[in-house]
């Protein structure tokens, strides 16, 4: 999950520049070039988007071989066709509500680099980056930083550094959500579970209270990371220097024990609201109304750690996750299961990407070029 913003700190000068703007983000009549865009990039956004719904296809048919020997689509359209709309649309509004906590969270961070920053930008910026998350993957990370950098002017390695830091916290909530749910194993695996699962809780807290420790005393907190680096093999150091360099960055933006207490209300705020969207998701099906509050925070949990893999334009590890999860431990039929790990992608995820491709072709976003530029920094 980390992986695109620690290369995205040595390649960050791949953004930077007055030519990174002119061909990744580029207004109308700012000397917009007039030559159509190559079309390589478009066969390769459809590559990449037939790949995945092969992996996920595949996924699927091999789980459904396994547990009982086939699958049948007529049962996942039945399954998706019984869906009450009424509980669904609760269930978008609410996934688009994390957008907005998102964006207030990113305003909290920029308290010190840019007090007036305006929060209809950040919003832009959150949405334009999310859908590009959808279509690209992981890759995709980095644009938000970027049209944030560039619609605030301020410098791109600030925002991947504030960036590093809000994955930071999500990671924690999840290990803390992961801990929980391993909590809710069934009997079988509670044995094993229970104190794995306290064990990810107290990590996820110790965790926060390092971070918070280590923005109070910036300098020493640099200090140390620098001399646990001489220790690392050359051969890694590359990739540590990268990592620390925008973990400094961030935690020298969020200075202060207020702001670090912001971050977590907003962070508890947003994943309260996912798991308000999955619980309203499963009232919307006869399969799924039966589970309550607990299960959905552990389903959250368990799905958060799926989410990890993101495949570009249909995400993959959400719903293999969410599949596995429903069959094996809430005990749902398979094309069930499925079928409402579709629906929790269309409406977690890709229900931002009208809205995100509206406002990037508002805000002048080249998606093809972008999806080639965000890809060299990530790589």
């Amino acid at each position: 999950m980390s992986g695109p913003i620690l290369a995205g700190t040595f390649k960050a000068k791949a953004f930077d520049g007055p030519e990174g703007e002119r061909t990744a983000v580029e207004a109308p009549g700012r000397g917009s070039d007039s030559r159509p865009p190559p079309r390589r990039p478009a066969v390769q956004a459809l590559a990449g988007v037939g790949v995945s719904l092969i992996a996920v296809l595949l996924a699927a048919w091999a789980y459904s071989q396994w547990k009982q020997g086939g699958i049948q689509p007529g049962q996942i359209a039945a399954t998706l066709s019984s869906l009450d709309g009424r509980w669904l649309v609760g269930a978008g509004l609410l996934a688009l509500g994390t957008y907005l906590i998102r964006a207030l969270r990113w305003g909290l961070m920029m308290v010190w680099l840019s007090p007036r920053a305006r929060i209809g930008n950040l919003v832009t910026a959150t949405v334009i980056g999310f859908t590009a998350v959808v279509l690209f993957g992981r890759a995709g990370e980095v644009v938000r930083p970027y049209v944030v950098a560039r619609k605030e002017g301020v410098t791109l390695s600030s925002q991947l550094g504030l960036w590093t830091i809000e994955r930071l916290y999500d990671l924690l909530a999840a290990l803390a959500l992961f801990g929980f749910a391993l909590t809710r194993l069934p009997d079988a695996g509670k044995a094993y579970g229970s104190g794995a699962g306290y064990f990810a809780m107290v990590a996820a807290g110790l965790c926060l209270a390092v971070l918070i420790v280590l923005s109070a005393y910036g300098q020493w907190a640099e200090g140390r990371l620098a001399a646990l680096l001489e220790v690392i093999p050359a051969s890694l150091r590359r990739f540590g220097e990268g990592g620390m360099r925008g973990f400094l960055a961030g935690l020298a933006a969020v200075r202060g024990r207020r702001v670090h207490l912001g971050l977590v209300a907003y962070t508890v705020i947003e994943w309260l609201l996912v798991t308000a969207a999955c619980w309203c998701l499963f009232r919307s099906s006869p399969w799924s109304s039966s589970l309550g509050w607990a299960d959905t925070f552990a389903f959250v949990g368990w799905v958060s750690i799926g989410g990890i893999v993101q495949l570009p334009g249909l995400g993959g590890g959400v719903q293999i996750a969410a599949t596995v999860v429903l069959s094996e431990i809430y005990g749902l039929p398979v094309e069930a299961s499925f079928g409402l790990a579709m629906a929790l992608w269309t409406v977690g995820f890709a229900l931002v990407v009208p809205f995100g491709v509206t406002l990037g072709l508002r805000e002048g976003v080249n998606w093809l070029t972008m999806r080639r530029a965000s890809c060299q920094v990530a790589a």
